[in-house]
């Protein structure tokens, strides 16, 4: 298969393929006919795409999403305010419930085990 290659400084694929060709030469617009198979050009593109890619997680905008940036103003922090509040009061209501279902069933506990005590002796 004969195909024609040309160098630029930037990467295309249309009906030729254009990629960059470390060339020591000034010259950026030479052209040459290359054989090459469609193995050869599929592993050639990869190879490129491959030394294009980059990691996501070392992005800025990666690091942006996942770090949360401080609210100095009055408004934001009274609204915190007011969430940890209703959160501290549904558990402390939940807490007293159980203490008073604990306080009751501990005396019950206590009285028949006194009862218990006072039939042996």
């Amino acid at each position: 298969m004969l195909l024609h290659i040309t160098y630029y400084r930037y990467i295309f694929f249309t009906a030729q393929i254009l990629f960059l060709a470390e060339c020591e030469c000034p010259c950026y617009h030479t052209s040459r006919n290359i054989n090459m198979t469609e193995d050869e050009i599929i592993k050639i593109k990869d190879d490129i795409r491959k030394q294009n890619l980059i990691d996501k997680t070392t992005v800025s905008k990666y690091k942006r999403e996942r770090i949360s940036a401080p609210d100095k103003r009055f408004s934001a922090k009274a609204i915190g305010y007011v969430g940890i509040t209703c959160l501290c009061t549904v558990g402390v209501v939940i807490v007293m419930i159980d203490v008073v279902s604990l306080v009751n069933t501990f005396s019950v506990i206590t009285q028949k085990v006194g009862a218990f005590f006072r039939r042996i002796l």
